[in-house]
């Protein structure tokens, strides 16, 4: 969980750098007064909580929300793929597709953009262990069913209502998905995520009245890593029963 923690903090700063062009090496500073932070006062999960109370200690301003939801998401998922996999090679494996998808997952929902770089890191990442490791006929075989689906929805969107359902963000992160699952389990995954996605943007329209933010569009990326994150733990619970 602490690991987890840890790596998730790591996250928001690749979330967040990734788009501004920054190094990932500087050091941490406040968005708002751009003053730098001091160590005691970067300890995941803690700091926010305890030391901060979610405001920056020199200017006041609030620090944003997404550092301590990536971070208890990131902790999360390495305490139930620990629960799954032990301290093994799969575990270094799938922690490292969550802790790619959780990036991706977050940037495409702060800004509806999903970073090529992402894309390609997720994928050399899945393929090198699927060719050393796993099935690699299966993860090829998923990536192609993947695009066909994702890329079909896409250019659907656009001969039918002259725009496109999704961004090719996420034909692509479809690709990456389907070649983690695999063939057999890509079409319950996305078919998870589109239920995902309906629930999702009923509950923003519920929750957030206003016209102009019910009109913006709603990521796929989170929920198809959402959908993604859950195969395993369903999976386990199907094969016990």
């Amino acid at each position: 969980f602490i690991l987890g923690a840890v790596f998730g903090s790591f996250a928001n700063v690749c979330v967040l750098r990734s788009r501004s062009g920054e190094s990932l090496f500087l050091p941490s500073r406040c968005p708002h007064c751009f003053r730098d932070i001091a160590w005691h006062d970067l300890v995941p999960l803690f700091s926010y909580f305890f030391l901060l109370r979610g405001e920056c200690r020199y200017c006041k301003n609030q620090i944003a929300w997404q550092y301590p939801c990536v971070e208890l998401f990131s902790a999360i998922g390495f305490a139930t793929l620990y629960y799954f996999d032990g301290f093994s090679l799969p575990y270094v494996y799938h922690v490292g597709v969550f802790l790619l998808f959780l990036v991706i997952a977050a940037g495409d929902f702060l800004f509806q953009e999903i970073d090529d770089r992402h894309i390609v890191l997720s994928l050399v990442w899945v393929l090198g262990w699927q060719f050393y490791f796993g099935n690699y006929s299966s993860a090829l075989f998923g990536g192609g069913l993947g695009f066909l689906i994702s890329g079909a929805s896409y250019f659907a969107g656009r001969l039918l209502y002259k725009t496109a359902a999704y961004g090719l963000g996420d034909v692509f992160l479809t690709v990456v998905v389907g070649a983690a699952v695999g063939a057999i389990y890509l079409l319950p995954v996305y078919g998870l995520a589109l239920v995902l996605h309906i629930v999702f943007a009923y509950g923003r329209r519920f929750f957030f009245r206003p016209k102009e933010t019910n009109c913006e569009a709603v990521p796929f990326g989170p929920p198809l890593v959402l959908a993604t994150a859950l195969f395993q733990p369903i999976n386990a619970l199907l094969l016990l029963y």
